[in-house]
């Protein structure tokens, strides 16, 4: 059930409150919550990836992930899991940023051999 506060701040979005709203912005995140910031980060990704970001924004929402001790594993691990979500265009388009912001580049390493099918990588 949707305690008052919850329903206040629910009404205060949808009708975009501009004290509400301005809070959102201005506020730092990081520390505010029930998301621990791990889990933050991995929110973020998630929605750097649904609104196709520009690579920068990766580059400092992975740094935030690796200080709260995200893995690569799970970063990719986002990537993928948000493909039938937001379809495979985006995770393409994403991909190179994301893999920009891990500090490989993807898009210089498509014409070198694929060591990943010798190795049985599995997706």
């Amino acid at each position: 059930m949707v305690t008052l506060r919850q329903a206040e701040l629910l009404r205060r979005l949808t009708i975009g409150d501009p004290a509400t709203l301005t809070g959102l912005l201005t506020t730092d995140r990081g520390s505010a919550g029930p998301f621990d910031a791990r889990t933050a980060s991995l929110v973020r990704l998630g929605a750097l990836i649904t609104l196709d970001a520009a690579t920068p924004a990766y580059q400092s929402t992975i740094s935030s992930a690796y200080d709260a001790g995200v893995s690569i594993d799970e970063i990719l691990a986002t990537l993928v899991e948000l493909a039938p979500l937001v379809g495979t265009a985006a995770v393409m388009t994403a991909a190179p940023k994301v893999g920009f912001a891990l500090g490989y580049d993807v898009e210089a390493a498509l014409g070198e051999p694929d060591d990943d099918e010798r190795s049985g990588m599995d997706v």
